[in-house]
Formats: structure tokens, C-alpha cells, sequence
């Protein structure tokens, strides 16, 4: 939409917490079939290209788990993410073609990235 509300477009994608990339041609956000296991997705801005990113495996049937997306590499080639690792969230890195993911953290809790300086 715009900045003041109007032009609103759904774009058909079933899913919430939606990042736009640094150049604004893409959205990466979080969606599930319906069983409360989320995965990273990304689409390009008019709701097209649909790909999903990363493919979490569930760990336990009552309640969320899997991916969420957190932010994108200034220059939009990575991407952080957060993922449940035994009952704990824990932050990913992998380039936004979803080559080269690696864990970047091992703490106990909940661990989540919102934003990435600008100087990478």
C-alpha cells in the first residue's frame, strides 16, 4: 500500500512477518501449511516467484516451530534467520539463494535478528 493507506494489493500469499529486500523488489516472510511449522519464503513485490527457503522439519505437534525471517544483507545477497534448535531459537545465515546456510549462534533462549548494520 501507500504511505497513506490507500492502494492496497493483496498479493495472495498466505503467510505473516514480511521483510522487504534493501532494494525493494522482494519480500521474504514466514508461512506453514497449516500445522504450525513455519518456513522462510520469499516473493518478488507484485506477489510473484513464490520459492520456499528453508525447509524445517517438526520437532513437536503442539505448538510453532520452524523458520522466521529476520533481515536482509544491506546489499540483499544474505539473509539472518531464526529457527528452533531442541526448544530453543537459534540465528542462520545463508545467501538469499539459499546456498551456504550456517549457524551463527548457540545460546539458550530465544535469539532474533530485526535489522543488520549497515556496514554488514
Amino acid at each position: 500500500m501507500n504511505p497513506d493507506g490507500r492502494g492496497v494489493v493483496d498479493l495472495g500469499a498466505p503467510g505473516e512477518c514480511a521483510t522487504w529486500s534493501p532494494d525493494s523488489s522482494k519480500l521474504l516472510y514466514c508461512s506453514h501449511p497449516g500445522d504450525g511449522n513455519w518456513a522462510v519464503w520469499v516473493m518478488n513485490a507484485d506477489g510473484g516467484g513464490r520459492r520456499q527457503l528453508t525447509h524445517p522439519t517438526l520437532i513437536a505437534p503442539a505448538g510453532a516451530h520452524g523458520d522466521y525471517p529476520g533481515a536482509w544483507s544491506p546489499d540483499g545477497i544474505r539473509i539472518v534467520y531464526s529457527s528452533d534448535v531442541n526448544c530453543d531459537r537459534e540465528l542462520f545465515l545463508m545467501n538469499a539463494d539459499t546456498s551456504d546456510q550456517r549457524r551463527l549462534t548457540h545460546f539458550r533462549g530465544a535469539d532474533g535478528a530485526e535489522a543488520w548494520l549497515p556496514d554488514g
